[in-house]
């Protein structure tokens, strides 16, 4: 997801089969672009991807400063809400940035 968005940011949805080893399952994404989203008191320019499907909800929040990492996925499944927010990021060229994976 996050190199399709990358690589067609005009694109309005993103559509992939995925097999969990017992059948093959369709999964539809809602894309829209330049959203801000604040972590840790930094702002960030954001692309948001939505699943449309109806066995769970999920938003994911890719990073255009972080060349579209995914740096927050809200999920609701079975009745239970899940966040994973990336607040500390080091990537071996630079300094530690403030941002780090957390669940």
């Amino acid at each position: 997801l996050s190199f399709d968005i990358k690589n067609n940011p005009d694109a309005l949805e993103f559509n992939y089969q995925v097999a969990d080893g017992k059948s093959i399952q369709n999964h539809t994404y809602q894309h829209s672009k330049n959203q801000t989203l604040t972590i840790n008191n930094k702002s960030l320019l954001v692309s948001k991807a939505e699943k449309l499907d109806n066995d769970s909800k999920l938003s994911a929040f890719f990073s255009y400063q972080h060349d579209f990492l995914p740096v927050l996925i809200l999920q609701k499944k079975s009745g239970k809400d899940y966040e994973y927010k990336l607040i500390n990021l080091k990537n071996g060229k630079t300094k530690t940035q403030a941002l780090q994976v957390s669940f």
